[in-house]
């Protein structure tokens, strides 16, 4: 999958606005069943949202909210280094390794809704 440039705009505000230069946790949507459509749709995970789903930012710039047993990490290339240049002296580079797992409950449903 190709970087958009908004996809790299929204990824530099993300990373601004942490302050921790933590890696991006990019996913893949599976097991959908209300909105099968979107199965292997891949984005990057925004964090949760009020009703406890997960916030998904999809290709093309649409949140959706969806279960944690919903996505699985993909591996994806570390953006500024790889797709940029070398910026490791800037305050927002990437350090470290790729996201690690996080541990989260499930719900019932696993249909996704728009986030707002």
């Amino acid at each position: 999958t190709d970087l958009t440039a908004d996809d790299f705009a929204a990824e530099m505000t993300r990373r601004r606005n942490d302050g921790d230069c933590s890696p991006t946790a990019y996913v893949r949507l599976t097991g959908l069943h209300g909105a099968a459509h979107l199965n292997g749709q891949e984005g990057v995970l925004r964090g949760r949202d009020p009703n406890g789903r997960m916030t998904i930012r999809l290709s093309g710039g649409r949140e959706v909210g969806v279960l944690s047993k919903n996505y699985e990490k993909v591996h994806r290339p570390k953006l500024l280094r790889c797709e940029f240049g070398d910026f490791s002296d800037a305050p927002w580079c990437m350090r470290g390794s790729e996201a690690g797992s996080e541990s989260e409950s499930d719900d019932e449903s696993d249909d996704p809704s728009e986030s707002e």
